[in-house]
């Protein structure tokens, strides 16, 4: 920023900047929390500028074993018989005039869980429990190769501020773009491309630290389909909304990585966190194996975050996507 702009609006402008990171991953917290701690130096040194190079990242198993049983009720009552009229039973031998009695089978049919594909794809349990299970295996693999290819795009579409609009959007947009990352996992861990620092997969591959988990109540809708090798699952999940008391989404939040603005160690004061998320489409591809060998996810999102500080507010409106692909070699 140029060294006339006054301290007021540096203060502004740090804060609207907050608002518009809040589309960011997860994971990309420490280094945005980092900058905002930049930020305030330079409120408190009065206007010194300080280079902002902000930089993001992306950040149960329930098989239902069901056993059905029917009792069986024999009369063992003696039937009532007529008088003998001295007619001859025809001979056993004879299937023709051998008398026919036929028992209902009451022995109900029962597709065991054996851990292989769903018989029947849809929002199930069977289908739920095979995708979840097999997402969450593969996270927790000692040794494996995973590639991330990771599309951010942010915009700001209205400010509190217009004049500050274009500056906004271009912080944004410097955040934003295609990035790929390759983690290599040996004994459990790899070497972050990022951050340097040693993590598991758990970490690394969304939901970070938590367990994949589909859950039928917000589903949209399942589908699948196969190239004769490999079977994608693709799942859209039910629109959700957030607020700053509730600031992840139930169900996008137990599949994938949803930003939570209030809960950054900064002295901003958020004021506002309303996000819409449109409904995330989830890409689950599984070979023959059964292992995962794809997982894609796209999350639209819009809304509007405010924040202040003493007696500065701000408040902007921002829309935009995250798309992320991880492909698993082993």
């Amino acid at each position: 920023m140029k060294e006339s702009v006054k301290y007021a609006i540096t203060a502004v402008v740090a804060i609207v900047v907050i608002v518009a990171l809040s589309l960011v991953v997860k994971s990309g917290n420490d280094r945005f929390s980092q900058t905002l701690e930049g930020l305030n130096d330079v409120l408190t040194t009065q206007g010194e500028q300080v280079p902002v190079q902000p930089n993001t990242q992306q950040g149960n198993n329930n098989v239902v074993n069901v056993q059905l049983g029917s009792d069986v009720v024999v009369n063992t009552q003696p039937a009532q018989t007529e008088p003998s009229t001295n007619i001859p039973a025809p001979p056993v031998s004879d299937p023709a005039s051998a008398p026919v009695t036929e028992t209902p089978d009451t022995t109900p049919v029962v597709q065991q869980p054996t851990g292989g594909a769903p018989a029947t794809v849809g929002n199930n349990p069977e289908t739920l429990a095979y995708l979840n299970n097999a997402v969450n295996t593969m996270r927790k693999l000692q040794n494996f190769t995973a590639t991330k290819d990771q599309d951010i795009n942010i915009s700001v579409t209205d400010c509190s501020l217009p004049a500050f609009l274009s500056i906004i959007n271009g912080v944004v947009e410097g955040m934003a773009g295609v990035e790929t990352y390759t983690y290599t996992f040996v004994n459990g861990y790899a070497t972050d491309p990022e951050e340097r620092t040693q993590v598991t997969a758990m970490t690394a591959i969304p939901p970070t630290d938590l367990d994949f988990n589909l859950m039928a109540d917000g589903i949209a809708s399942l589908t699948s389909t196969s190239d004769g090798v490999n079977t994608t699952y693709t799942i859209v999940l039910k629109p959700e909304s957030t607020t700053v008391d509730n600031a992840i989404p139930k169900y996008h939040g137990a599949t994938m990585d949803c930003f939570d603005l209030t809960t950054l160690d900064i002295p901003i004061e958020i004021t506002e966190a309303s996000f819409n998320y449109s409904g995330a489409t989830i890409d689950i591809t599984i070979d023959a194996q059964g292992r995962v060998v794809k997982y894609h996810e796209k999350m639209p999102l819009s809304g509007v975050g405010g924040g202040k500080l003493g007696f500065l507010s701000a408040q902007a409106t921002l829309e935009g996507y995250l798309d992320e692909t991880w492909t698993i070699q082993y």
